[in-house]
């Protein structure tokens, strides 16, 4: 994902974007390449009580996982249905513009802001980054004020319970999303911004490995060592052809994202291995994208940690690279098996 700002002011105490602000439009941009994540949804804008029912007449069909926000904010009760519309689009989240060059279709992206009541609907992405260090996520807080509650359109008096309503609406939502709720409390030092660690702790940067651990199960003429989603898309597999050893990374994809002349010969990484790509397979009538990598021939998985990925290092801007997280469950003792007959 490219570099942001997040500022949570939403979950914290802004909620209104700037007078004049357009309403959020979503639109879908690529860069022109055929990697994962080189297609995105991008919502730029107010948030409105209306947003969350555009973004669902939008996405019906579009099949995109990624949306970059860029926003002031707006409405705080509007963002929280975009952000559980996020959720249940199965989408990701990130901070990012969306820019768009002069007589070319391809699009940019570069820093964006999540100001105000950005920051709730970013909360609800199946996985949610912000970018590199240059990134700034402030501290969430109750007290958010919203146009719904305010004396304009409501009694004075009954303004203290509108905002005591609409606080335990924001943390019934942070806990729905899987927030940990401390992120709404102020640290010790009464710092404006999170440390790494809080981020990562409080659970607002998230990424939690998508595939399943690895286990044996038959495949071609032998067996393979399998990690994949829960509907099996994607999927990884090691296995044996002849006497070399295969990675197999296999994805489903809209047809109109699998964009042909994808560049070869990128090192991808795996399992402390580099390798290079043999041969990439577009079948575009069923939507499935084939990645198949030979191994080194003395490759056994270095397992390090819970999780891993694969990834490849090519020229695309950082964030639009392929990756693919896994969790290592099982990988060593798969692998041993699946490689049997590779000798």
């Amino acid at each position: 994902m490219r570099a942001g700002v997040l500022t949570a002011a939403a979950m914290l105490c802004v909620g209104l974007a700037q007078a004049g602000a357009a309403e959020m439009t979503f639109a879908t941009a690529t860069n022109g390449g055929s990697c994962v994540g080189c297609s995105w949804i991008s919502a730029q804008g107010e948030i409105t009580l209306k947003s969350h029912e555009k973004l669902r007449a939008f996405f019906n069909g579009k099949g995109i996982d990624d949306v970059y926000l860029d926003s002031e904010g707006g409405s705080v009760e509007g963002a929280i249905e975009l952000g559980r519309a996020f959720r249940e689009l199965r989408v990701s989240t990130h901070v990012g513009q969306t820019l768009s060059q002069p007589g070319e279709w391809r699009k940019d992206l570069k820093a964006g802001h999540c100001l105000g009541a950005c920051a709730l609907a970013f909360a609800g992405g199946v996985t949610r980054g912000i970018g590199y260090k240059a990134s700034r996520l402030e501290r969430l807080a109750f007290g958010v004020s919203a146009s719904s509650y305010t004396a304009e359109t409501m009694p004075q008096h009954a303004a203290v319970d509108g905002q005591a309503r609409l606080d335990g609406k924001i943390l019934a939502y942070v806990l729905d999303m899987g927030l940990d709720p401390r992120a709404l409390l102020p640290n010790a030092k009464n710092a404006q911004v999170y440390s790494a660690d809080e981020m990562t702790a409080f659970r607002i940067i998230w990424n939690p490995p998508m595939l399943s651990e690895w286990r044996v199960e038959p495949f071609q003429w032998g067996l393979a060592a399998v990690s994949q989603g829960g509907d099996g898309n994607p999927s990884l597999r090691l296995y044996c052809e002849g006497r070399r050893k295969k990675l197999l990374y296999s994805l489903r994809k809209p047809a109109e994202m699998l964009v042909i002349g994808y560049q070869e010969n990128w090192p991808y990484h795996f399992a402390g291995a580099e390798i290079p790509v043999e041969k990439i397979d577009f079948q575009p009538t069923d939507t499935l994208w084939r990645a198949y990598l030979t191994l080194p021939d003395a490759f056994i998985p270095a397992v390090s940690g819970e999780e891993d990925a694969l990834s490849n290092a090519n020229d695309n801007p950082p964030g639009q690279e392929t990756s693919i997280s896994f969790s290592t469950k099982g990988l060593a003792n798969a692998a041993r098996i699946a490689f049997k007959n590779c000798l």
